[in-house]
Formats: C-alpha cells, sequence, structure tokens
C-alpha cells in the first residue's frame, strides 16, 4: 500500500477489513463527503484523483490540495 495508515496492522486484520470493502466508481464532480457533515465512510482511492475543498462562503470555495491513489 501507499499509506501508513495500516502501520502495525496485523495482515489477518487486513484481509477482514479489505473483505468488509465495496468496490465504487463515481463519475468526476461527484461529492465524496462535505465540509461539517458527519461521515460515515472511509474512502480509499485506487485510482484517478480527489480534490480537497474548503467553503468559503457566497458558494465559492478554495482547493487545499489534491490526493491520489494509496
Amino acid at each position: 500500500m501507499g499509506s501508513r495508515l495500516f502501520d502495525g496492522v496485523s495482515p489477518q486484520v487486513i484481509a477482514e477489513l479489505v473483505a468488509l470493502m465495496k468496490p465504487q466508481r463515481v463519475r468526476k464532480g461527484t461529492l465524496l463527503c462535505k465540509q461539517g457533515e458527519v461521515g460515515d465512510q472511509t474512502w480509499f482511492l485506487l485510482s484517478g484523483t480527489a480534490d480537497v475543498l474548503l467553503e468559503t462562503g457566497g458558494g465559492g470555495a478554495r482547493r487545499l490540495g489534491t490526493l491520489g491513489p494509496g
């Protein structure tokens, strides 16, 4: 994996987590979560990118960064 998120987690536990995951394709521009909302999912990017935006008021947003696979 390209992330250190699971460092120290046993292979058995990782296999159990992977078995619970459900791959999902999303179209470009799809909102995955919104600032201020309580999340109920975790997203792992296998391909493509996702922008992290900060709402600035008046309907505007500033991009804080772009995430990629891993």
